[in-house]
């Protein structure tokens, strides 16, 4: 089997990590059997299985980015589409609508919309709550930035972000994930928000597309359901992200199963296997977390990763 060694996709940070799912993400409806797997470096990175080139990558995400910019989550309403995803009542059910007539096998979008927003998941405002990997606020706005991202993604820009390294020369507005994206005001002479943030564009651009592979959910609440992100702690402006590492190369459907296991990633620690054996015997190389930070504004981002349990 043909492997690809995808060096600047790197699980010690969930911005390469999710970059990496992207990857698979964009493959899925392609002519490939991709699949993927982790090195056992001490900062492993991505393995890519089933692909004979770099090229056929960088063709099969371009491709894959054609079909998106019209689809169902960057091209709705056609004409004029949204530029965030906090929605009034009528916009979103319209939105589900479009979503729902969608032919779920081959239509990628639709697993990306459903890690975006969820049914019944709204603000105090009334209007539609995204998924906790949405970190933009005010003149920020979550999907304009991704289509932005899309209309100036090349090969070279893939090629900085998957076999890297990262230059960070991006002058594209960012999505917030890497964990240097809050630019706190406190000491400074200036306010942080006259800053040109600079980024990894193609990074951004995969990791938009690996939110697929989280699926919101609903939890009652107080006073209206809690948006749940798969692998995420409940809270909004404090919260945290987990992500395992695996050792074998698995499919899409396994990676999807993976990720999201409640034994891995579950927001209670006692529900979560931490012994070696049990991880080495699950194809587990290692768990990763960081926690995700909010500003009264709204803005969120990543903070610094650690490993919180290793295989033999």
């Amino acid at each position: 089997m043909t492997t690809i060694e995808m060096s600047g996709l790197r699980a010690d940070t969930a911005h390469g990590y999710l970059a990496a799912l992207g990857v698979m993400q964009a493959l899925r409806h392609s002519r490939f059997d991709a699949r993927m797997s982790w090195t056992a470096d001490f900062n492993p990175h991505a393995v890519l299985h089933g692909l004979d080139s770099t090229e056929n990558l960088y063709e099969a995400v371009l491709n894959d980015r054609d079909r998106r910019m019209t689809g169902v989550v960057l091209g709705y309403p056609n004409g004029q589409p949204f530029p965030t995803l906090g929605r009034s009542p009528l916009e979103f059910a319209n939105w589900l609508d479009a979503v729902e007539q969608a032919d779920r096998a081959e239509n990628p979008d639709v697993d990306l919309w459903c890690g975006l927003l969820v049914e019944g998941g709204v603000t105090g405002a009334g209007k539609s709550k995204p998924t906790h990997f949405d970190f933009t606020a005010g003149q920020q706005q979550f999907l304009k930035i991704a289509r932005t991202l899309g209309a100036g993604l090349t090969e070279a820009k893939l090629a900085e972000a998957i076999v890297g390294p990262w230059l960070w020369k991006g002058t594209e507005s960012t999505l917030r994930f890497e964990a240097s994206g809050e630019r706190l005001g406190a000491l400074r002479a200036t306010p942080p928000a006259q800053d040109k943030a600079s980024g990894v564009p193609g990074a951004d651009w995969l990791a938009f597309l690996g939110l697929a592979y989280y699926p919101l959910a609903l939890r009652p609440g107080r006073e209206r359901p809690r948006v749940i992100t798969p692998a995420c702690d409940a809270g909004w402006n404090r919260s945290a992200f987990r992500w395992p590492v695996w050792r074998e190369p698995l499919n899409h459907a396994t990676v999807a199963a993976v990720v999201t296991h409640p034994s891995l990633v579950s927001e209670k620690e006692e529900e979560r296997t931490t012994d070696r054996e049990s991880l080495t015997a699950m194809g587990v190389r290692s768990v990763w977390q960081c926690p995700i930070t909010r500003s009264a504004q709204g803005y969120g981002s990543f903070g610094p990763s650690s490993r919180i349990a290793k295989a033999q």
